[in-house]
């Protein structure tokens, strides 16, 4: 591979991983006022290679509300392998965390990056 190529693969790696981190950005600014509820990992994280070889994590987990059980899966992407060995290690099975889901449809869910530092600060 030449290295224009190499470049312009780096390049689309990087757009694709933008694009990506927007629209999660755009989801997580609407569920803003859902509520939290404590999370439970469930599986090892797994990581597979999307889009141009850019890595991502799916972390499989549940939580209760009002006494049903829900699950769900949330994918991370990363541009490279560095930080995520770390994010792997958070989300270990069985670990905690704090999930946010809607209150008019309980099974939709979604992990903040935010909320984490808050569960962070408070432990």
């Amino acid at each position: 591979m030449g290295l224009v190529d190499l470049l312009f693969e780096r390049a689309l790696r990087f757009v694709i991983f933008f694009c990506t981190s927007l629209v999660i950005w755009i989801r997580e600014a609407g569920a803003e006022s859902w509520i939290c509820a404590d999370a439970i990992v469930t599986a090892e994280p797994s990581v597979s290679q999307g889009l141009f070889g850019s890595p991502t994590v799916e972390v499989v987990y549940s939580y209760r509300f009002e006494g049903e059980l829900y699950t769900g899966l949330h994918e991370e992407p990363f541009l490279s392998n560095d930080s995520l060995r770390e994010y792997v290690a958070r989300f270990s099975n069985g670990r905690k965390f704090v999930v946010r889901f809607n209150p008019r449809k309980p099974d939709h869910s979604m992990v903040r990056e935010q909320d984490q530092v808050m569960e962070l600060a408070h432990s």
